[in-house]
């Protein structure tokens, strides 16, 4: 039974609190990870290299605890949990990840354009990817469609009438 079909105030299956806990820790140590690797991670010059300190530790704390506070309460209850507390979690975690992305890219000054041509570049290839991958699935879904048209036309055709 999912929770969209439970009455308020039922509780979730022991089955269900138990899968609601593992993604609320898989979760959580993702965004932990995400956080401690993107502090660890030094660019300097064409090097990449991971520096683990104390720094590191508290952004995996913080990314954790954020992200399992959050999963827990939506997933165990959902149907006691505000749309206020749902939107807000949901852009502080929005806001965790664009900050996980774009920590390593801490630069000087002096090569700032460098730099945001090379985002400028990837962000065109992954649009490109975007849309290359946006064209196939339509055209795979309009031959789709066309052949179930034509496989309706044929036992149409064939049925018997009487």
């Amino acid at each position: 039974m999912n929770a969209s079909t439970k009455k308020p105030g039922e509780s979730l299956s022991k089955d269900e609190r138990d899968l609601s806990r593992m993604v609320a820790l898989a979760g959580g140590l993702g965004m932990g990870a995400t956080l401690a690797l993107s502090e660890a991670l030094h660019i300097k010059d064409s090097t990449f290299s991971l520096q683990f300190s104390v720094k590191t530790v508290i952004a995996f704390v913080l990314g954790f605890a954020v992200a399992f506070a959050y999963l827990s309460r939506i997933l165990a209850h959902p149907e006691r949990t505000s749309r206020l507390f749902i939107r807000g979690g949901l852009l502080i975690i929005i806001f965790l990840v664009l900050a996980a992305f774009m920590y390593p890219l801490r630069f000087s000054l002096d090569k700032l354009m460098e730099r945001l041509e090379g985002v400028a570049v990837a962000l065109c290839f992954i649009a490109y990817g975007l849309i290359l991958i946006r064209t196939v699935v339509r055209g795979a879904e309009r031959e789709e469609a066309e052949q179930e048209a034509k496989e309706r036309a044929g036992s149409n055709n064939t049925a018997p009438r009487g």
